[in-house]
């Protein structure tokens, strides 16, 4: 063991930190559950990898990527919302949690997207905006394509 980490001060001291963010966390007060939710992505990350290339091609852009993405219907009690995008409407399960809004999609073809809201001493929570993260997941004829998007969400009431 790390002699640091034997002496009983520095223990306790790390540990009541722990507990104290651990503490704040969970007596986070969400937000009310809004009517709808607005998100734009103004950067991403994406990836892809040809049939039977194990490498992935990697590229960052200080761009959107994707068309603004509409979260209506939020029932946290069903664990449902609809999610509307540029190919249309489809349903998501819906996860409210005290620190993040989540909506998980798992296509017919197995395809996953997940769009992670941060709730969490959000510096515009006051203006019902909050930052955000949309992962999608996809392969078609062994080809694999995976992007993430960075931006924020709005709160429509």
């Amino acid at each position: 063991m790390n002699k640091a980490w034997s002496t009983p001060i520095v223990r306790v001291a790390v540990l009541g930190a722990i507990a104290a963010f651990v503490g704040r966390a969970a007596m986070a007060e969400q937000p009310p559950i809004p009517n709808a939710l607005r998100c734009e992505f103004s950067a991403y990350t994406a990836g892809t990898s040809e049939p039977h290339q194990i490498a992935f091609d990697v590229a960052a852009k200080d761009e959107g990527g994707i068309d603004p993405l509409i979260y209506s219907a939020l029932d946290p009690d069903k664990r449902t919302a609809q999610m509307v995008g540029n190919a249309g409407a489809s349903d998501v399960t819906f996860f409210a949690m005290s620190t993040t809004w989540s909506f998980v999609e798992v296509t017919d073809f197995g395809n996953v997207t997940v769009t992670q809201v941060f709730l969490w001493d959000e510096p515009e929570a006051e203006l019902g905006v909050y930052r955000a993260v949309h992962s999608r997941q996809s392969s078609i004829m062994g080809a694999i394509a995976a992007s993430q998007h960075y931006g924020h969400c709005k709160a429509l009431n």
